[in-house]
């Protein structure tokens, strides 16, 4: 147990300073969201990065797994040291976020004792479910089994006879709980069912400070709430899947490009890379999200190197997993074009889709406390204020809507029966979207706070020198 905890420690650290040392914000406010949102993003690259670490080790031949934790060990010395002898500023701009709202305390007291409650709870569903659902054990903590065996037992993980358990699927969460594993000697249920609690408390952290960063405090007390009150996101905890670890990347990377800078891109960029190391949906995750960056950077004239650059690592890594590693058992690929395009032309899957999709939508939530009412209250309260931030709402709010049009795309091919599909997997795949949702959702809202309060400016777009002397002569008299 010992050797467990060190393993989380160590990889927490190595993220949360990894992330220090970037320093992707300037002067984040309030200071507290900079702080959550820090330990957030730290919790999320060091446990994905130890996991591409230990299996790249893998794909060259060492197996034991005390290389990547010398690697990992020496790299947070590292960063250890560069914070503590740096000197300067950051370079990077976060938006500061107004304060002053009277009545804060009563959100927060209220949050407190909605974190104790589902807390304990969540606690107990953990306990009461040692090996998760279905597809932890069917799936994740089965492949996890196989890498943190001895010699090349690993190659197990990827087996064609795995057909019906998803052999292609990327390895983030199973190769992180395989590496605490082999790193212990023993296959303990601490570990996958720690990592659920884990990235499901950096996902309700990664809210509330990208909300508070980019609204304030009283929007992200808000949005916090409106997290607490969504059971169905909350009770995948419990199932240990890979839905919650790749909803979280999804949040961290639309955050990132919600704040803006070079650096903040850079990092999303890295997420967004994780993203695709986490599940197949995580690569078109990656690609819309490359798309939509290259297309902003086209178009503002900004560069698009440093989210580029960022995503480059898992883009490679699962990449290369997938064309040279992954066998091709997807049975959406095994169609024939005659059997794709019959269901492409059914028009009644459309609607079985449609329906599933709002009744999927009610079972978010429960009673008057849905999240859906709460965010429609929100909605009529405050009301939507995007006059001058309509260019960084777009970006994201466009990934995310790709990524649904996608979900729905797959839900029209798939090959399985349609009700059982739907059944099945449309609530996960609300997971995956569900943190980012509520962030881009309160950015679009007006501040709670009390007028009289400035709001500060977005961050800076670069224009073209063709518009810069459009700007110029305008200004002449």
């Amino acid at each position: 147990m010992i050797v467990i905890a060190a393993a989380f420690a160590l990889a927490v650290a190595f993220g949360i300073l990894a992330v220090a040392a970037w320093r992707p914000l300037r002067n984040p406010q309030p200071a507290w969201a900079g702080v959550l949102l820090q330990a957030s993003l730290g919790m999320g690259a060091g446990l994905g990065a130890t996991s591409a670490l230990f299996f790249v080790s893998l794909l060259i031949g060492i197996t034991s797994p005390w290389l990547t934790f010398a690697l990992v060990l020496a790299s947070t010395a590292t960063f250890a040291v560069i914070i503590l002898k740096r000197k300067g500023t950051p370079t990077a701009m976060a938006p500061a976020a107004a304060t002053g709202f009277r009545w804060n305390w009563v959100l927060a007291v209220a949050l407190g004792l909605g974190l104790l409650i589902v807390g304990s709870a969540l606690v107990e569903l953990t306990a009461g479910m040692p090996h998760g659902d279905w597809d932890a054990w069917a799936i994740w903590n089965l492949r996890a089994r196989f890498l943190a065996g001895p010699g090349d037992s690993w190659r197990h993980a990827i087996s064609p006879l795995l057909w019906r358990t998803h052999p292609e699927y990327p390895l983030l969460l199973s190769g992180w709980i395989g590496w605490v594993w082999k790193l212990a000697g023993e296959t303990s249920t601490v570990v996958p069912a720690a990592t659920a609690l884990l990235f499901t408390c950096g996902a309700l952290a990664l809210v509330a400070a990208g909300v508070a960063l980019l609204r304030g405090s009283t929007a992200a007390l808000t949005a916090a709430l409106v997290a607490l009150s969504s059971p169905a996101y909350l009770l995948e905890t419990g199932a240990q899947y890979a839905d919650i670890p790749l909803g979280f990347y999804y949040g961290a990377t639309l955050v990132l490009i919600l704040l803006g800078g070079p650096r903040a891109l850079a990092l999303a960029g890295l997420c967004a890379g994780l993203a695709a190391w986490t599940k197949n949906e995580g690569i078109a995750f990656l690609v819309w999200a490359a798309v939509c960056q290259l297309l902003v950077a086209w178009w503002r004239k900004v560069p698009f190197r440093p989210f580029a650059l960022g995503a480059l690592p898992g883009a490679l890594l699962a990449a290369g997993f997938k064309v040279f590693l992954a066998p091709a058992t997807d049975p959406v690929f095994r169609q024939t074009p005659a059997q794709l395009f019959a269901k492409i032309l059914d028009f009644g899957r459309y609607l079985e889709i449609g329906k599933a999709v709002f009744v999927e939508i009610y079972r978010f939530g429960n009673g008057i406390s849905h999240p859906v009412i709460l965010l429609a209250l929100a909605a009529f309260a405050l009301g939507f204020e995007l006059r001058n931030e309509r260019d960084r709402f777009v970006p994201p709010a466009g990934i995310l809507a790709l990524m649904f049009a996608t979900y729905y795309g797959f839900y029209i091919v798939v090959p399985e029966d349609l009700a059982w599909r739907l059944q099945t997997s449309l609530g996960r795949l609300y997971t995956h979207l569900w943190p980012a949702f509520l962030v881009i959702f309160f950015f679009a809202l007006g501040r709670p706070e009390p007028a009289g309060v400035p709001v500060p400016p977005g961050p800076p777009v670069k224009l073209s020198p063709k518009r810069k002397r459009a700007r110029t002569s305008e200004k002449r008299p």
